[in-house]
């Protein structure tokens, strides 16, 4: 069924995913989970009009980024805004000295990774331009997930790189039109989405998903009670020799790539935490109908993927699960998440995502590259990030090898083990393109530098002490020097050495 235009006088209804985002934001105002924020560095001699105008006409032709929210007769819908415009803050830090320009960047790009959007005003992106010299700037745009996903971030690359170039050169850019707008897919997907179709679903779902177990990752702190957004990154590059290793093993093995990262990823949960019902969530693009692969919005949805790692299964074997799992998932891809967390109804916890505590993503065809004309544009990494997930695996391509970078909560984590993480996960990959015969549990996790670390280092427990005295006369020793301190412990029972020596001087008394 074609995706049809509608009137939007009266305000449209959400799309499945808006809505449970929009209820988000009702619950928690200012949640900072959604937003998407990006920053490139841009050397050379930039025309700031011509940037300026470039991103006013993308939200001209995009009414997502123009959109708002609005409750009328008890539900939300979204009305676009024909007159919005979006200004491009300015920030000039050319009077600071080079260190000090470089972490006020930072610290920018951290305040809007964290500043909240208003869902009933709009806009739904920001953009701030610093300028560092004559020279160099940096672009700051941050977009609320309501109103965009990933593929639209490619989309606002492309479009910004058509527009600029051709204002600066004094030409029309060649866009494709956009026969529908965001609003007509919401109201399609409604109509879509029917009775029978969501049944069926509804009905596939709940039995693949019915008593999944919830992942326990071990933590380096204790589970706060409620989630403060607050995350890192850990990224590391994966050679090109480790890449091609991958592809030909997985054309070997009848798998993509994406299924050969996932299962290494599944094993690393697998190794970490003891258990053998691993599940992950796992976006998919959702772009099947031609009409809206130029359309900035939130089509993205997101798929529960459930990996059986019971039984000793060897790599082959693990991989051919997680092909029947991923092929059995995609074939019922269609159902919002949003609905099916309201269909299975998970056991509500502010410490917790629903459903799944781990995603995992891959990427394939890399990230679409910011070309202005004169320019040099580079990506700037963030440092601090808001998360939404106890841990995040984002796999991409890139002409030095594979990008993988851990997304983690820093309220569970700390960062050094998530290098831990990292380098188990190579080394997890690279044993199993290496012996796919082999059973997953006898692959080795540690290389040769954390071997030492745990097997010598940690147990390199031998200390001086003085060997003619007997145990009993050393106790004493330890009584007289520290009473409070902690000597036996068994379950809830607690001894000190003052308390253990004083037993132990009761019970010679009474065999005497």
């Amino acid at each position: 069924i074609p995706v049809g235009a509608v009137s939007r006088d009266e305000g449209g209804p959400l799309s499945f995913a808006q809505e449970r985002l929009w209820f988000l934001d009702q619950l928690e105002p200012g949640n900072p989970s959604y937003n998407l924020p990006l920053a490139v560095r841009l050397s050379g001699e930039l025309e700031v009009a011509a940037l300026e105008e470039s991103i006013k006409e993308i939200a001209r032709r995009h009414e997502a980024l123009r959109t708002r929210f609005e409750v009328r007769e008890g539900k939300p819908v979204q009305l676009v805004d024909p007159d919005l415009e979006i200004s491009v803050d300015r920030e000039d830090l050319t009077g600071l000295s080079p260190d000090d320009r470089e972490e006020v960047v930072r610290e920018l790009y951290r305040d809007e990774a964290f500043k909240p959007f208003e869902l009933d005003r709009g806009p739904l992106l920001r953009a701030t331009l610093i300028r560092l010299s004559k020279t160099e700037h940096v672009l700051l745009v941050c977009l609320h997930h309501i109103a965009s996903d990933g593929w639209s971030i490619d989309i606002l690359w492309r479009e910004l790189s058509q527009l600029y170039t051709a204002r600066v050169k004094g030409s029309m850019a060649t866009l494709r039109d956009l026969p529908i707008r965001y609003a007509d897919y919401a109201a399609w997907q409604r109509n879509w989405l029917s009775d029978d179709r969501l049944a069926r679903l509804i009905r596939y779902w709940k039995g693949h998903l019915d008593d999944a177990a919830t992942l326990m990752l071990p933590t380096d702190r204790p589970r706060p009670p409620t989630w403060s957004y607050s995350g890192r990154i850990e990224t590391t590059v994966l050679p090109s020799s480790l890449h091609e290793q991958v592809k030909a093993f997985s054309r070997n093995e009848g798998v993509t790539p994406c299924m050969t990262m996932l299962a290494a990823f599944a094993i690393l949960l697998h190794r970490h935490c003891g258990q053998d019902d691993i599940v992950v969530g796992s976006p998919t693009a959702n772009r099947n109908r031609e009409q809206i692969e130029d359309l900035i919005g939130f089509f993205a949805n997101t798929v529960v993927l459930r990996i059986d790692t019971e039984g000793q299964p060897t790599v082959i074997d693990l991989l051919h699960r997680v092909r029947e799992a991923a092929l059995e998932a995609y074939e019922h891809q269609d159902l919002p998440f949003e609905k099916l967390v309201e269909v299975v109804q998970p056991e509500r916890d502010p410490s917790r995502n629903p459903i799944f505590q781990v995603g995992f993503a891959f990427d394939d065809f890399g990230e679409e590259p910011l070309l202005l004309e004169g320019l040099n544009a580079t990506r700037v990494e963030a440092e601090a990030v808001a998360v939404r997930l106890d841990l995040e695996v984002n796999v991409a391509t890139s002409e030095e090898g594979l990008v993988v970078a851990f997304v983690y909560s820093t309220d569970l984590f700390d960062p050094e083990t998530m290098e831990r993480m990292l380098s188990h996960y190579r080394h997890l990959l690279e044993c199993m393109v290496a012996d796919p015969q082999r059973p997953i549990s006898e692959l080795s996790m540690i290389d040769t530098a954390e071997r030492r670390l745990v097997l010598e280092e940690w147990n390199a427990t031998h200390c001086a002490y003085p060997r003619e005295e007997a145990a009993p006369a050393l106790v004493e020793a330890q009584a007289a020097r520290r009473p409070e301190a902690l000597a036996v412990a068994q379950g809830e029972d607690r001894l000190s050495y003052g308390e253990l020596n004083e037993r132990a001087n009761r019970l010679a008394h009474w065999l005497r």
